[in-house]
């Protein structure tokens, strides 16, 4: 009971950033932050279920995602379908999306522009970014760089990059060098979003 009580009077003086942190530094906390995130429709019928949202108070915002580094690099094909900067055709009508056409069709780099960080980077969006960390200044604050080597069948197309692994493993080897260093120039970017504390 004791400990409980240590444990109740020190959250009580401390922001849920400061709790993740204490987490983060291998400290024990109560409670134990946490992140809930679900989409919409998930929120309506939850809501629906409790007979209001009211619930949604109750949730203390621990982690703050605040969006990426990369802006959107969608060209909008039709209502189904958009090119990413890639050069990949997406179908986006039914969940989850699918790849229709990838932007690199052979496991070849010659007469192909793989995008630079440049492709994804606008001012606008890091200012959006840095005015959502602003203001969740209680929360610890989450920036994601938007690409990482995921993104390698995204290029390729999943069943394409299952076979470069074991069939272009040069290729798939440079294929993954460039898509990393593609996200560390857009964490080194991410970098320069951390305000100023006093």
């Amino acid at each position: 009971m004791a400990k409980r009580q240590k444990f109740g009077d020190k959250r009580d003086r401390m922001a849920p950033r400061d709790i993740v942190l204490d987490q983060i530094h291998h400290h024990e906390t109560v409670p134990v932050p946490y992140t809930l995130a679900f989409e919409q429709d998930v929120g309506a019928r939850l809501d629906e279920h409790f007979g209001g949202d009211a619930w949604r108070e109750t949730l203390v915002r621990y982690i703050a995602q605040c969006g990426d580094v990369c802006k959107s690099t969608k060209e909008e094909l039709d209502d189904a379908h958009h090119r990413d900067a890639f050069g990949t055709v997406w179908r986006t009508d039914k969940l989850p999306p699918s790849v229709v056409e990838p932007g690199l069709k052979a496991a070849t780099f010659q007469g192909y522009t793989f995008p630079s960080a440049d492709t994804f980077l606008d001012p606008r969006v890091k200012d959006e970014v840095k005015e959502r960390i602003r203001e969740s200044s209680d929360s610890f604050t989450i920036v994601s760089a938007g690409m990482c080597l995921w993104q390698s069948w995204y290029v390729r197309r999943f069943e394409n990059t299952l076979m470069d692994c074991a069939a272009e493993e040069d290729f798939y080897a440079e294929l993954l060098d460039r898509l990393t260093d593609l996200t560390l120039a857009l964490v080194e970017n991410a970098r320069t979003y951390r305000p100023m504390r006093s």
